[in-house]
């Protein structure tokens, strides 16, 4: 029988010789930059950090976490109030590094990258005059705040951002890759509505013009982040994105 220890020292191994992002464990000296989030309370230490730079590098975090037995779950902000982005001896997909926002001005809609934050989201729609329903903190994880509901000083006018989602694309618990929209894997796009456990590795988001809206204080708006029960996904999420008044917040 294969010892904890060397099963996460197999682990390690596995993932370091696969992934493009690099690994972390407690010997290395990014390790407690790695796994410090918002919650000082938190205490939690995994035993390894997958820094994930591609589906590929998810999809594998996932399949390595599943074949020896490891905790799984997912980081980008680090805003959960209760420390679920981190588990004592588990794997950390970290999604911090996948955080590219695209914007299409003309559908007013953008694809986010499951790293990103409120603020990349912010950042890359400013330039075309809109913005998302996002919450009050750039820092916060996209994916995160869609997926656990999405309150914030747009939701008046334009719903939550979970109101916003127009699809997503995910790593399941076995490894594999999934789009999921109204069309589209229909029953798993409602299950995201919810409160789901994924590792999103990009969102899209939807814009609208008028209704009184107003970019929100230096750190709002946004980009991506999440996590699923019994494992781990990763995908594209879609969200309507809202065009910004220019002036003082």
């Amino acid at each position: 029988m294969i010892s904890p220890n060397s099963a996460h020292a197999v682990a390690v191994s596995e993932l370091r010789s696969t992934m493009q992002g690099p690994v972390i464990t407690p010997s290395d000296d990014d390790y407690e930059r790695r796994r410090k989030i918002w919650n000082g309370a938190i205490d939690l230490r995994p035993s390894i950090v997958a820094a994930c730079a591609t589906v590929s590098d998810v999809q594998g975090a996932v399949n390595t976490a599943r074949k020896h037995g490891l905790p799984v779950s997912v980081l980008v902000g680090g805003y959960g109030w209760a420390g679920q982005s981190l588990r004592d001896g588990g794997v950390v997909i970290d999604l911090s590094a996948m955080n590219q926002v695209v914007v299409d001005p003309q559908s007013q809609t953008a694809i986010v990258e499951g790293g990103a934050t409120a603020g990349d989201v912010v950042a890359a729609a400013t330039e075309f005059g809109l913005t998302a329903v996002v919450g009050t903190m750039a820092k916060i994880g996209m994916a995160g705040f869609t997926l656990a509901g999405g309150y914030g000083p747009l939701t008046p006018h334009f719903g939550l951002g979970l109101d916003n989602l127009v699809a997503a694309e995910l790593v399941l618990p076995d490894g594999s890759y999934l789009s999921v929209s109204a069309t589209e894997n229909a029953d798993l796009f409602w299950a995201l509505r919810p409160w789901v456990r994924c590792a999103v590795c990009s969102e899209g988001v939807r814009h609208h013009n008028g209704v009184g809206a107003r970019r929100t204080c230096g750190d709002s708006c946004a980009r991506v982040e999440s996590e699923r029960r019994s494992g781990c996904r990763a995908g594209a999420v879609l969200e309507r994105r809202h065009p910004a008044r220019k002036g003082n917040c």
